[in-house]
């Protein structure tokens, strides 16, 4: 009985084991781990030249302000001019508007360079957010990929505890029809002993009557 059971236990575990089998068929492309990982490295490094333009950039950009801001506070101690600070004499007012022109043009170049540099300042945020998004994607397959590499890890001992189970259900059965056969054996040498008794049990009830 108490094989009978063994027997029974380990059918159920293998049938437990077929289930999770067929319910974890290996699907990982093996090179897809390697492509995600090489594809989140460039994305990174993508990201870090962002990070060093945006700054170089920003940079840039305060720096021209900044000269913008004194060239105008130029133009402005221009018109209050009223001596040369060199030759202390009058300083005309058509010198006065040459020297405003010649200002304005350069402001209107920085504030040139400024809208140049704005609009690269705008792709390049709208960049790291693309970029950003694409590495959080990239994570996100990564991390579904190696609980995917988990289970059929964990397919792989499935396989591998069911061919003990079914290496040891095997045996069993084998010692069990071992005994199941000598117990029969015991049986039939037990009846045939039974049979030659009760003969035996005639014929000397017939020999006393003789006698």
């Amino acid at each position: 009985t108490t094989k009978k059971q063994q027997i029974q236990q380990m059918q159920k575990e293998i049938s437990q084991l077929d289930s999770l089998i067929s319910a974890n068929k290996p699907i990982l492309d093996v090179n897809k781990i390697s492509e995600i990982e090489n594809s989140i490295l460039i994305t990174s490094k993508t990201l870090d030249l962002l990070s060093t333009a945006l700054i170089e950039s920003s940079s840039k950009n305060k720096s021209l302000e900044m000269l913008k801001n004194q060239e105008s506070a130029n133009v402005s101690r221009v018109f209050k001019m009223e001596f040369c600070p060199t030759c202390l004499q009058d300083v005309p007012e058509f010198h006065r508007h040459n020297i405003f022109n010649a200002k304005e043009a350069e402001i209107k170049k920085i504030e040139k360079e400024i809208e140049v540099i704005a609009k690269e300042l705008t792709r390049i945020s709208n960049e790291q957010v693309k970029q950003k998004e694409f590495l959080r994607s990239l994570e996100s397959e990564r991390a579904a990929l190696h609980l995917q590499k988990a289970r059929e890890e964990n397919l792989k001992n499935y396989h591998e505890k069911r061919a003990e189970l079914l290496k040891s259900k095997e045996s069993i059965e084998k010692d069990f029809s071992m005994i199941e056969s000598h117990i029969n054996s015991l049986k039939e040498h037990a009846l045939e002993y039974t049979k030659f008794e009760n003969i035996y049990k005639l014929k000397k009830e017939d020999l006393r009557k003789i006698i």
